[in-house]
């Protein structure tokens, strides 16, 4: 299901419409931390989630059980075309996407991608992430 956030467009990068459906801009940065491109969100794309339940963890801490229902192409815009345009998702999403992978992505926010502020923040990533 889409969540519409704006009528934000979808972004030329070298020759590809990258379409962003995270929660926030998609930030995609060099190897040298310089930015080169931002995607607005479009929306988000969010794979439905069913809490199992609820328990007080370790130290405390109230902790919720979930799965992830999964999404269908049905759930990404009509308009869609995987031979030119590259859709990013957030990794959960990506993670419960059911059907065929091609033109879709996720921000790699592993340790050797992110890039930060000197406060820790994360600013955006170094690169892309498919479903294997």
């Amino acid at each position: 299901m889409i969540h519409n956030n704006n009528q934000a467009q979808p972004v030329i990068y070298n020759g590809i419409w990258m379409r962003n459906f995270t929660p926030h801009p998609f930030n995609l940065y060099s190897q040298d931390n310089e930015l080169l491109v931002s995607v607005p969100s479009e929306g988000d794309i969010r794979a439905p989630e069913n809490i199992i339940g609820n328990f007080i963890g370790k130290g405390g801490i109230p902790t919720t059980v979930k799965e992830y229902l999964p999404i269908s192409p049905t759930d990404l815009p009509t308009d869609f075309d995987p031979s030119t345009q590259l859709i990013i998702l957030s990794s959960i999403s990506l993670a419960a996407y059911q059907g065929d992978v091609k033109g879709i992505r996720c921000p790699d926010s592993g340790p050797n991608s992110v890039v930060r502020d000197e406060k820790g923040r994360i600013l955006g990533v170094r690169g892309l992430q498919a479903k294997g």
